[in-house]
């Protein structure tokens, strides 16, 4: 019940926070969004996806950015999502805890742009060690966090069940990007070109890297996004299983 009444709330505090779904009707497919990395490394596909096919003598996907033509894209919730795109193929790109924390810590703090008001009145600091931040991380629940900071699972979800078709690890993208570009390319309802397409994954400070590393941070990390981590990042649970079932079956992904 209060997670009900505080749904219901936070829509009409929050418009947004739960519009992760971009759609792309020229090619019948979907990519849920995960802020951060996960959605950077991908913006080179999202270019091709708008244009259907990348135009002769094109060859740089991020010359624009996909901010410059965002706001021309549709995005919409799950229920939207299953209600009015039904046969459209979802896809989403998702990152392991520590790396994705890791990388909110980079960008929010160690940035040289101010926090964001929802940083700001939730007491995070632009002097906060990296030790800090995991801890205040891991000390918020998903009710109410900001999406850069909610588990993964909670976006991808709705009505408990996973609302992607193709789930791939940005790990995995990056060393065998060919799995999910053929797989999209399959799936488009029109031709698209996909060949060449830069995966942008980013590079993390070793020093901080090692921290992320520690038995504390790791505990705490495990904790706080334990459903990510059952869901996504380990092996041989009963969803990880049903995934493989299905991309068996149906010519999916989980990579």
């Amino acid at each position: 019940m209060l997670n009900t009444l505080y749904s219901v709330y936070d829509r009409q505090r929050r418009p947004l926070r739960d519009h992760h779904f971009m759609v792309f009707p020229d090619v019948g497919l979907a990519y849920a969004r995960i802020p951060g990395d996960p959605y950077r490394a991908v913006t080179g596909i999202l270019n091709r996806l708008v244009a259907g096919s990348t135009p002769e003598g094109t060859s740089d996907d991020s010359a624009q950015g996909i901010d410059s033509w965002v706001g021309d894209i549709e995005i919409v919730t799950a229920r939207q999502l299953k209600r009015r795109f039904p046969d459209f193929c979802t896809f989403a790109v998702v990152q392991s805890p520590a790396e994705r924390i890791l990388s909110a810590y980079q960008c929010l703090i160690e940035g040289d742009t101010s926090l964001p008001t929802y940083f700001d009145l939730n007491r995070f600091d632009k002097s906060m060690s990296l030790l800090d931040f995991v801890s205040h991380v891991a000390a918020i629940g998903d009710m109410g966090t900001d999406n850069l900071l909610r588990s993964q699972s909670a976006i991808l979800s709705h009505r408990s069940k996973l609302v992607p078709d193709i789930v791939v690890d940005l790990a995995s993208l990056a060393h065998t990007p060919g799995a999910l570009l053929d797989q999209l390319s399959d799936r488009a309802t029109s031709p698209i070109d996909l060949t060449n397409v830069e995966i942008d994954v980013p590079d993390h400070d070793p020093e901080n890297w090692e921290i992320m590393q520690g038995l504390a941070v790791r505990a705490a990390l495990k904790q706080r996004y334990k459903k990510d981590y059952r869901m996504f990042f380990e092996e041989q649970t009963e969803i990880s299983r049903s995934l493989a079932s299905k991309t068996r079956g149906a010519g999916l992904a989980f990579q």
